[in-house]
């Protein structure tokens, strides 16, 4: 999965940082796993469900130093290798 996403107020007169958020699918924790295949006991108050997040670091423009930024667009892959990576430890 990927996005392209293009910033409607991008003026190239002026700086301007981006950074993305990502927010992974609701997925069960350890101890959900642990009961279905080792009939473990979970404490009524153990969270069942998990939903990690994760932030890029800053994509940084300056018109002082004529960096080019595609115009204002971002792309976005960091999900694919995000979710890769949480599927793989599953």
């Amino acid at each position: 999965m990927s996005a392209v996403w293009t910033d409607p107020d991008f003026d190239a007169a002026e700086s301007s940082f981006y950074y993305v958020r990502v927010l992974e699918i609701p997925t069960p924790r350890w101890v959900v796993y642990d009961k279905v295949r080792l009939g473990a006991e979970i404490p009524e108050e153990a969270e069942l469900i998990g939903q990690e997040r994760a932030y890029t670091s800053p994509i940084w423009y300056s018109p002082k130093y004529k960096i080019r930024f595609f115009s204002g667009f971002l792309f976005i892959g960091l999900f694919v290798f995000l979710h890769a990576i949480f599927t793989l430890t599953f």
